[in-house]
This record gives structure tokens, sequence and C-alpha cells, in this order.
């Protein structure tokens, strides 16, 4: 729970102040930098660096990257990997062409439990005045698959964006498992609590409890 609250909450403060922050890049060809970079956002077509902190900022392509290392000033550490995922596009599930950037929270006996934290800016129609609007999605995926399914959503405000979290989940798993494997069961007897920060996890356990394949 304190790692998922750790990553949320500082994820999106930085991502809202754009800060450049220590971080390791390692490219599809082996090689690595160090230096200084830009939390990344799920579609990011680049990925912001600098070598010293307050020098010449370069635009490195993600397609050119397989996972960055963020560490901030504070020591917490981040670790964004290049995937495909499966989720909703225009109301429908769909497996996306492109490779995005997902943050891993936790990888548990060949399964992951990732995210992604979407930062929207709307007027408020005062002169000057903004508010921002966060969105925390929930990804899991098979440790040695190059693919990550959505499970479901929570925004930043609490509200429920979808009608059925429990029915997101049973999809994601047929999904994952190409309707080979049914846990159902399972999952109407989790017990959620946005609260507690421990619903992800929840999750992600029915998974690794699994003799799904």
């Amino acid at each position: 729970m304190k790692k998922l609250f750790l990553i949320t909450l500082l994820l999106t403060s930085i991502l809202s102040k754009a800060e450049f922050i220590t971080a390791t890049l390692y490219f599809n060809d082996g090689s690595k930098k160090t230096g200084f970079a830009e939390l990344v956002e799920i579609e990011d077509k680049n990925v912001k660096f600098r070598t010293e902190i307050k020098g010449k900022t370069e635009k490195i392509p993600s397609t050119d990257l397989s996972k960055i290392e963020f560490t901030d000033k504070n020591d917490n550490k981040y670790l964004s990997i290049r995937i495909k995922i499966w989720g909703m596009a225009f109301l429908k599930y769909k497996y996306f062409e492109d490779k995005v950037w997902l943050y891993q929270i936790q990888e548990k006996q060949g399964y992951r439990l990732l995210t992604s934290v979407q930062q929207t800016r709307f007027a408020t129609g005062a002169k000057n005045s903004y508010t921002d609007f966060g969105a925390t999605f929930f990804y899991y995926a098979k440790k040695n698959e190059d693919i990550a399914y959505h499970g479901f959503l929570q925004s930043a405000a609490g509200v429920a964006i979808h009608a059925s979290r429990v029915k997101e989940i049973k999809l994601m798993v047929n999904e994952m498992f190409k309707g080979k494997c049914n846990l159902d069961q399972e999952i109407d007897k989790i017990k959620f609590d946005r609260k507690s920060g421990e619903d992800p996890f929840k999750v992600l356990e029915i998974l690794v409890n699994s003799k799904c394949k």
C-alpha cells in the first residue's frame, strides 16, 4: 500500500511540475545513458533528457528506449518500461500497436502490476485559473510477455469512471488467458476499498495464486 501511494501521489506531483530528476535511460541496443530526465507519461513520444541538471535539453525518441530508472531528490525510485497494452479506446477494448510508458509497482511470481498517471488541465473560467484532473490506470502483465492488460482505473477525485470495476477485471483476466482460465468466483469475493490503496494488489494476488498459465 505504501508503495502504491508513493508512486501515484509523487508521480502526479512531479508530472504536474515537469521536474528533471536523476535518470538512467536504457536503449534498445543495450547501451545506457545517465543524467536527468522528466518523468514520462503514457503516450510520450520523446523523453526530455539532460546530461547536467541545468544543461541543454535533448529529446530522445521513446521508440529508442526499453526502460528508464528514475530517482528523485528523496531517493524514491521509479521504473518505467516500454510495453504494448490491451485497453479501451472509444468504448471498445483493443490491442494498441505502439508501445507506451508504464510504471512498475510490483513484480511477483511471474506477474507484474503496472500503472500510468495521466494529468489533464482544465480552465476554471476565472482568469489564469486552472485545475488538474488526474486518473490512475492499473495494468497487469505476465513477466515473460510484452503486453499489459488494463484492469481498472481510479480518478484522483475518487469518482467511478466505469460502471463496474468487477466486470472490467473479469474481462482483463479472460483476455490475458485467452478464455482458458476462469477466475470469476475469486474476483467476485474481492472487497474493494478505494481508500485503503490495496485494491490493485488484491487483483495481483488472485493472479499469483491461480493455476492459470
